[in-house]
């Protein structure tokens, strides 16, 4: 999967799009696009009364068995519903990180797993209601995030418009943590879900980073071909120079000549980073990585 978020325009948004390919086929295939934006609308309320004054209690024993009758089986990370409740049109819940998931929920600025089971009691109905197709999250507006690093939620799901949702997500304490005006589900049929299931059903994407072979390069040292990008401020070439090595250097990646086997850069602050405070040093140096 892959995430691209644009330049920003005359007024500070960013058109973000969606991406994945199979492995090994090279080819992106889009899959939403969106705009992004720093500014953050003032949320009008919380969820600080709870449970909600008027709402029945809903049986969220068999929550997940009903979901997977329409194709939607979910694995252990993403059965976050805890508790439920109605009242009218709306639904009241309860969701929750497992205790594993709970370390890596600063990561984000949502966990996915937890956003994910915040939606959950929207496809299902009454006891004595008969399933509908499943439906799966579609058109998003008006989505704001107010605070991060949640590991459990208080949700209200809300009718909005003829087909689509309001959600409001909030802490343990009812303060608002993310909201959304308007989502919009599409209808799928079980068969599509499990037309292309080469994953496991509870899979969770994460950063991979690929490691780089060092096998026989120690022995055949003399064939290594190193490169310097940049200042070498701390002497590496002449140290590199001196053992027999043979080194290379440029000012940018791109002005090196040949193919090196391994290339080094000093990641060290600019002499004019010290007038800066310590959290704008360390943003500026690890984009200058990157």
């Amino acid at each position: 999967m892959q995430l691209s978020v644009g330049a920003p325009d005359g007024v500070g948004r960013r058109v973000v799009g969606v991406f994945s390919q199979v492995e090994g086929e090279g080819v992106w295939t889009p899959h939403a696009s969106g705009v992004l934006s720093a500014d953050v609308p003032v949320v009008g309320e919380g969820l600080g009364v709870w449970p909600p004054v008027g709402a029945v209690a809903v049986d969220v024993g068999g929550v997940y068995e009903r979901l997977a009758g329409v194709g939607l089986e979910y694995g252990p990370v993403f059965q976050g519903v805890r508790a439920a409740w109605r009242r009218g049109d709306e639904v009241f819940a309860e969701v929750a990180l497992g205790e594993e998931q709970r370390a890596e929920a600063g990561r984000f600025g949502l966990h996915p797993a937890l956003l994910d089971a915040a939606l959950h009691m929207a496809g299902v109905g009454p006891e004595d209601e008969e399933p509908g197709p499943a439906r799966l999250p579609f058109a998003w507006t008006g989505v704001s995030l107010y605070a991060t690093g949640a590991t459990e939620l208080r949700v209200r799901l809300s009718p909005s418009g003829a087909e689509g949702i309001s959600v409001l997500l909030a802490d343990t304490d009812g303060v608002p943590v993310a909201s959304v005006d308007a989502l919009v589900g599409r209808p799928v049929a079980a068969e599509q879900l499990t037309a292309s299931s080469q994953l496991t059903k509870d899979s969770l994407f994460t950063v991979e980073w690929d490691r780089v072979p060092t096998e026989g390069m120690q022995g055949a040292a003399s064939q290594v071909q190193w490169a310097m990008v940049g200042s070498d401020d701390l002497g590496l070439t002449a140290t590199l120079e001196a053992a027999g090595q043979d080194v290379v250097s440029g000012p940018e990646l791109a002005t090196l000549a040949g193919s090196p086997d391994v290339v080094l850069v000093t990641c060290a602050s600019e002499s004019d980073s010290g007038a800066q405070d310590l959290p704008s040093a360390t943003r500026h140096l690890a984009h200058r990585a990157l």
